[in-house]
């Protein structure tokens, strides 16, 4: 008996393909989520822009509070900018959207303990003492801000911040 085996058809070929490409998606997505990526980058953003301040404030800032770091919330997405206080007009510079707006900022005033997240339209304003490089807050007074933590689902990705010295620890 002879059998007309001829293989498979395109169509049989693209079925094939195209659900191997949503289990792929799918995958992707789920391996994204699990392993926290969106907080990482964002804490790692969060640092980034603190430190590019502290460099900015400790060589241009012609006194302690005319440059200040903000990182405020809008609508759903987080936002880091410069803050210029002169003669007290406010301007803002180098403003970058740190997420997609599916994340959980916040800060917290002890090393350890839950933090305050964020709502729409809240901030942190950090300013460096000009003279010694502290983290002050816009009083000029050391800032009692310790932590600020970035939360994905099961992720959390912290930035402790010293005051006294305005060294940041980033754990991304």
């Amino acid at each position: 008996m002879k059998r007309n085996n001829a293989g498979m058809s395109i169509v049989e070929i693209v079925i094939v393909v195209a659900i191997i490409a949503i289990l792929a998606g799918v995958g992707g997505y789920g391996i994204g989520q699990i392993s926290g990526f969106r907080a990482r980058e964002c804490a790692s953003k969060i640092a980034s822009s603190l430190t590019q301040n502290k460099v900015k404030t400790l060589g241009k800032a012609t006194k302690t509070g005319n440059m200040a770091w903000e990182l405020y919330r809008s609508g759903n997405d987080f936002y880091v900018r410069t803050v210029h206080n002169a003669d007290g007009a406010e301007s803002y510079s180098d403003e970058k959207n740190v997420n997609d707006g599916t994340l959980k900022v916040g800060y917290s005033d002890s090393v350890s303990g839950d933090p305050t997240w964020l709502n729409d339209g809240e901030n942190i304003r950090l300013c460096y003492d000009r003279s010694s490089g502290a983290l002050c807050d816009e009083s000029g007074n050391l800032t009692s801000i310790k932590r600020i933590v970035v939360n994905y689902g099961a992720k959390t990705y912290t930035i402790e911040l010293k005051a006294m010295t305005g060294k940041i620890i980033s754990n991304t």
